[in-house]
């Protein structure tokens, strides 16, 4: 087990893999999948939960690790906003400036459109979540009583999706009667249920896509 320290982030690591998972790619969601108002936020998980939470929509194509960062940061330690929570963690990442308007607007383009990876997160999460919360990332999913557990004490899973070299993060926020609420900031909200080889579950796509890598 691999065990250092990222800003105020505590990660330890399990995963097997060579590199840090890149995250952001194209591939097919499930065949089904339920969708609500972009931006839209959702009660307190539980009397633990430090705080409502917020769906971000990804500014650029590639930036679902981007938005990952800043709804975490929103939701642990009430910092900041959807949009320029984002380019400020590719500025961060990148050395660019990729906040144009004042802030208002992303830049896609250069650097700053670049895709991000588990390490890339935890290091711009580190800058503003001053001890708010300590991440754990692993090369895995949790089994789903884990998973259970988790989302009942308020804790955020991230959860990143592979197919064929690309990933993609979102985030699984809640459990309810059988189904599994997920904010994508690509599609917005989905209800899953934990497997479903026909129309893709939480942990797989009917298209290939699996659960490979967690960050929470």
């Amino acid at each position: 087990m691999l065990q250092f320290l990222v800003g105020t982030l505590l990660l330890l690591s399990t995963t097997t893999h060579a590199q840090p998972v890149q995250v952001d790619g194209l591939f097919h969601l499930p065949k089904r999948w339920d969708l609500n108002p972009w931006n839209s936020t959702i009660p307190r998980l539980s009397q633990q939960a430090p705080g409502p939470f917020t769906l971000c929509k990804q500014n650029c194509p590639e930036w679902c690790w981007a938005a990952y960062t800043g709804m975490m940061e929103m939701y642990y330690a009430g910092y900041g906003s959807c949009g320029p929570n984002q380019c400020l963690a590719a500025s961060e990442i990148s050395g660019d400036k990729c906040c144009g308007g004042g802030g208002a607007t992303a830049i896609c383009s250069g650097k700053c459109g670049d895709g991000g990876n588990d390490a890339d997160m935890l290091r711009a999460m580190g800058n503003h979540m001053h001890g708010a919360h300590t991440f754990r990332a692993t090369g895995t999913h949790p089994s789903e009583s884990e998973l259970q557990s988790l989302l009942k004490n308020g804790t955020l899973v991230g959860r990143i999706m592979t197919f064929q070299g690309s990933g993609h993060i979102d985030i699984v926020t809640n459990y309810s009667n059988g189904k599994y609420t997920v904010a994508d900031p690509l599609s917005g909200w989905m209800t899953l249920p934990w497997s479903d080889p026909v129309n893709g579950g939480l942990i797989s796509y009917a298209t290939g896509a699996t659960w490979s890598d967690s960050i929470y």
